[in-house]
């Protein structure tokens, strides 16, 4: 089993939940993640995903990469990687007493192999990963440990080269996850039979009244996805807000400095990441 996986996460609004999915998926099935993941420290996780989850996480853009094979025994062997790589490598089935050693910026793995069960097949061509598991299936186990555990303690633990630029004046801050995209508005007035803008309405009289009720105009709100009639009354009112449209590696980071109140969205994937970090949250 090729112990490698290439991970490409675009900057896009699934990119940290895709790479935490992505790390759990993989645990106990590769050994190395190569993981392109613009705005997250990679280098800075390496010694927790060693130490926690014998994964060997590395960032492409700064990586030092080579595999080669050999055919003999570690003490007496033979390179023959040109032999097998053209466009990619390829060791056909059969071939016996394989060693692969992969070199990853002075690291090096070996794998033994004494006859493989089917073609070995190394190709650079990164995998582009979107698992995004639902929260409600959070019971199953990885390594020993529920998936639920494991993705509170990555988040607890996960270091990002933007938090530093992050700062707020108020002694207050409160957090927004609006959450209301026309995918979920239309699921939930054809599932009601309802118009699709009655929902809208409704679901956003919701949010202002929670605003209203929970949040002071001058304490600082930490708004995630955009909601022009939201985001119109916030202004409209004076509210003290600052608004994050569609960086969700922005919006985790910053909802760690919510030090009072958060307002999100039942049943929404990123409501439930933002609520791990925070202990008084409102859910509509």
């Amino acid at each position: 089993m090729n112990p490698v996986q290439h991970l490409r996460l675009y900057d896009n609004a699934k990119a940290l939940m895709s790479l935490v999915d992505g790390i759990i998926y993989f645990c106990g099935r590769k050994q190395i993640l190569i993981v392109d993941a613009p705005g997250i420290d990679i280098p800075g996780m390496y010694s927790y995903f060693k130490e926690n989850y014998n994964l060997h996480i590395f960032e492409k853009q700064t990586l030092r990469f080579e595999v080669k094979v050999y055919i003999g025994v570690p003490e007496l062997c033979k390179d023959v990687t040109s032999l097998y790589y053209k466009d990619k490598l390829i060791v056909p089935k059969s071939t016996e007493h394989v060693i692969i050693i992969y070199s990853l910026n002075g690291n090096y793995f070996q794998q033994l192999i004494d006859k493989l069960e089917q073609d070995y097949v190394y190709d650079e061509e990164p995998l582009l990963v979107c698992f995004n598991l639902d929260p409600a299936q959070l019971n199953q186990t990885v390594m020993g440990k529920r998936v639920e555990d494991i993705q509170h303690d990555i988040y607890k633990n996960m270091k990002y080269t933007l938090s530093s630029s992050i700062q707020y004046n108020t002694s207050v801050i409160n957090c927004l996850h609006i959450g209301l995209d026309d995918a979920l508005l239309n699921n939930i007035a054809t599932t009601n039979n309802v118009p699709f803008q009655n929902v809208k309405e409704l679901l956003e009289q919701r949010y202002i009244a929670a605003i209203r009720e929970n949040f002071e105009k001058y304490d600082n709100i930490i708004v995630s996805e955009y909601n022009k009639t939201i985001v119109d009354f916030l202004e409209r009112e004076n509210y003290v807000y600052e608004l994050s449209e569609t960086n969700t590696i922005l919006d985790i980071v910053r909802s760690k400095y919510c030090n009072h109140i958060f307002i999100g969205k039942a049943n929404s994937t990123l409501s439930y990441y933002i609520g791990l970090n925070i202990t008084n949250k409102i859910l509509l």
